[in-house]
């Protein structure tokens, strides 16, 4: 996630009146337009799943944040990248110490060379090959910890975006602040921006998926940035926001699951075995990467990966993070206006969106597509 306070300039004035559903090319990337006036792009009957993004939800308000799926796996490829280079210098120092043990005029067994080549430096140097190794893995090792620490810290000073459905508000933290900042939902715009990015050799597609919510006391506007891996993806979350702000709760998609901790590791071990168990004819050396359960091979595997890469020790890590980013408390102020309201205090949507809402869902209802939709609206806005 990425945010930004960005002043307007000419170009974001133009875009402060954009239309749901117009499609803009800024600065030589494409936006599709989801909102004001937020624009149902699936039909009612489409089930959303659950949202990593989504950290809490209840009847009331819903939060949008970081939370810790990957952490305890970026770990474990740290740990397990480690044991490979250790892996990899052990074959190579015991390959030498075999090839120098074995020479015609050699004195001494493997074993002795083996020492000499961890211990003794080499003829032009000062430091032992070992020293050197181990310097190596613990630069390569504090860079990334530098960089999980700095994500982290970064964490640590972001207040979730909270969305109160009962009085069609949205609350943020411009970056940096303690001050929050509360606007009307109706208000906030999003759109979708698909780009090209090069990498030197190759041209790739990047999806983004953006809420420019402004400052009603300032000409500024919070950025939220998500990047996205293809459109359908952006439209889902995107969906998944909308719903929970306008429709019933039947609609509405999960929270993003439960954040890894050593008990999340400790089910999911279980599940394996019992998964494991359950296979009607146990198979030896199937892999597969997707179903640890299908063969003994990969049981063993899976279990080899997690003792490389120290068992519990990324999970610990991964329930730290989750502790540290998300438990920050919010002000009182806010934890007051979270409150639920009764039924006759909650906020109405607009005419107009009521309008549009009740318009698509009959389209979708007869077959139709968004795509189609939006052209027969421009259609009879051009006429």
């Amino acid at each position: 996630m990425t945010t930004l306070d960005t002043p307007s300039s000419p170009e974001a004035n133009t875009f402060n009146e954009p239309r749901a559903g117009e499609s803009r090319t800024v600065g030589g990337v494409e936006r599709f337009v989801l909102a004001p006036l937020p624009l149902p792009v699936f039909p009612r009957s489409l089930t959303l799943g659950p949202q990593p993004s989504i950290v809490a939800q209840n009847d009331t308000v819903m939060d949008l944040g970081n939370s810790n799926d990957g952490v305890a796996f970026s770990i474990q490829v740290q740990l397990f990248i480690n044991a490979v280079l250790l892996s990899i210098s052990a074959g190579g120092f015991s390959f030498m110490a075999y090839v120098l043990s074995h020479r015609p005029d050699t004195t001494g067994g493997f074993w002795h060379h083996y020492y000499r080549l961890l211990v003794e430096p080499d003829p032009g140097h000062s430091l032992p090959a070992s020293v050197i190794l181990l310097v190596s893995l613990i630069i390569i090792n504090a860079i990334c910890f530098s960089v999980f620490v700095k994500s982290v810290r970064a964490g640590r000073r972001e207040h979730p975006l909270r969305f109160h459905r009962q009085r069609r508000e949205v609350c943020y933290f411009p970056t940096g602040s303690d001050t929050p900042v509360i606007v009307p939902w109706e208000s906030v715009q999003a759109w979708i921006e698909s780009g090209v990015m090069t990498t030197g050799s190759a041209l790739m597609r990047s999806i983004d998926f953006c809420l420019a919510i402004p400052d009603p006391d300032s000409e500024r506007v919070w950025l939220y940035r998500i990047p996205m891996g293809v459109m359908s993806q952006a439209l889902l979350f995107w969906e998944s926001i909308r719903r929970y702000m306008d429709e019933s709760s039947e609609s509405w998609a999960g929270v993003g699951g439960e954040p890894e901790s050593v008990s999340t590791f400790a089910a999911s071990r279980r599940a394996l075995l019992d998964d494991f168990a359950k296979q009607p004819q146990k198979r030896w050396f199937a892999l597969s990467l997707a179903d640890f359960s299908v063969s003994y091979l990969n049981v063993f595997l899976y279990y080899l990966f997690h003792i490389v890469t120290c068992w519990n020790l990324p999970f610990w890590v991964a329930q730290w993070y989750q502790k540290s980013v998300h438990g920050r408390p919010m002000p009182e102020q806010i934890e007051a206006w979270s409150a639920p309201l009764s039924p006759e205090l909650w906020a109405q949507a607009s005419e107009a969106l009521r309008w549009q809402n009740a318009a698509i869902e009959a389209h979708y209802q007869r077959g139709g597509n968004l795509t189609d939709f939006l052209a027969s609206q421009q259609a009879k806005g051009g006429g």
